[in-house]
């Protein structure tokens, strides 16, 4: 029996829709080469809630600055400078309103892509970042988040080099908020040296195998119709 033609359209409707989304989305991070300025960042637990509203960056120990200690911003005028604030990890957040895909990640389609540039002082070899995605579904959730995703990697020794990093995870459903964490290993980061970030992004995209199989599904009904 031939699927009808509302299956079949529905189908094909939502593949269109996802595709749409993966391939338009802009960047969902305010001030993403850092240029507008950091607010200073007392405690973790007001990031997603007042005083701090989202859209703009809260720093623990950092700033922008411009060109400084032979590193030179990837793009624009400045960049995010972190220093080791003494304890595990030295961290800027931005809390993300992400309702308007609620339907892609309530359906456990949605992947959440952050990437961003990382750099150091010259001669510092073996300093280590730490980005991170926390999923919440209200914006003073921070003490019960819906998951969580940290990553490090290690950067060179030359100012000269800004390395790329991209960490994706799931999206859990009924997330309505990512908050976004940037920063260093401090235990990496010898105190008085700084460590850098620019041009950052945070994409949520389809879920790569949930893209293909709606493909395969809109293909297989196009085929079986002809």
């Amino acid at each position: 029996m031939l699927p009808s033609k509302k299956w079949f359209m529905a189908i094909v409707g939502a593949f269109c829709g996802v595709l749409a989304v993966s391939t338009a989305q802009g960047n969902l991070l305010s001030d993403a080469g850092f240029e507008n300025g950091i607010d200073p960042l007392p405690g973790l637990p007001p990031v997603v809630g007042p005083p701090f509203s989202p859209g703009f960056w809260g720093a623990e120990l950092g700033g922008e600055v411009p060109a400084e200690f032979s590193v030179t911003p990837l793009a624009g005028n400045y960049m995010l400078y972190m220093e080791n604030e003494g304890g595990i990890v030295t961290q800027t957040f931005q809390a993300v309103n992400v309702t308007s895909y609620a339907g892609m990640i309530d359906a456990g389609l949605a992947v959440a892509s952050l990437a961003a540039f990382y750099n150091a002082q010259g001669g510092f070899a073996g300093v280590t970042t730490a980005p991170g995605l926390l999923f919440f579904a209200g914006i003073n959730d921070w003490g019960s988040p819906l998951g969580s995703t940290f990553a490090n990697f290690t950067l060179d020794a030359s100012p000269n080099t800004w390395e790329p990093y991209v960490l994706s995870a799931p999206v859990p459903p009924l997330t309505r908020w990512i908050v976004v964490q940037l920063g260093y290993v401090d235990a990496t980061l010898p105190f008085g040296t700084r460590a850098y970030v620019d041009e950052s992004s945070l994409r949520v995209i389809p879920e790569p195998g949930s893209l293909a199989l709606l493909a395969f599904g809109a293909g297989t009904l196009l085929l079986r119709r002809r």
